[in-house]
């Protein structure tokens, strides 16, 4: 079996994203997971990824791919274990992007603590250069990250350009419009 992992951004419920069915129906054959894992506590984070990696081998890995901080993770994974990533609107610096607090999830009654301890861990897990490994897919009106700022963090630190939209917006509407990419990374 070929798996592709997709991380979901920093408020939103695992498994419960339209990317995910999207994803599902754009690759017949590849077992599409919505992972469960939580991207605002880098430890666990990282060791849930790892433990992805031990439990299906990174050869069955198609991709990880992953939306705002689960852009971040998904960079962090491609560059740590071999293999391709997608990060959609990445949150590039999480420490300096969100700020400590309680957070509301969405579509949801949970809360999320983030700690200052926590997002200053984020930097031991940041990439810079991430070669031929991961492809970048910014909205250029993303309202949450400067989307800008995000391309001229990449210049010069990817091999594969990136994939620009004009809108979309931070929680990227335009996610089927990616099927292709997907099926081309899934060969």
């Amino acid at each position: 079996m070929r798996y592709l992992f997709y991380l979901h951004g920093f408020r939103s419920l695992p498994g419960k994203s339209a990317k995910v069915e999207t994803l599902r129906s754009a690759l017949p054959g590849i077992e599409v997971v919505g992972l469960d894992y939580q991207p605002h506590h880098p430890a666990i984070a990282a060791a849930t990824l790892k433990r992805v990696v031990e439990e299906h081998g990174a050869d069955n890995i198609v991709a990880f791919a992953g939306t705002s901080f689960g852009g971040f993770w998904s960079r962090w994974a491609a560059c740590r274990f071999g293999v391709p990533g997608v990060a959609i609107n990445p949150s590039m610096r999480p420490w300096q992007s969100l700020q400590p607090g309680t957070y509301g999830v969405y579509g949801s009654d949970e809360t999320i603590t983030v700690s200052p301890e926590d997002l200053e861990a984020t930097r031991d897990y940041a990439v810079k250069d991430t070669g031929k490994l991961v492809t970048h897919v910014l909205a250029m009106d993303d309202e949450v990250l400067d989307s800008t700022r995000t391309l001229e963090m990449l210049r010069g630190h990817c091999d594969i350009e990136p994939i620009l939209f004009e809108d979309g917006g931070h929680r990227f509407s335009r996610f089927d419009e990616l099927a292709g990419l997907f099926q081309r990374i899934a060969g």
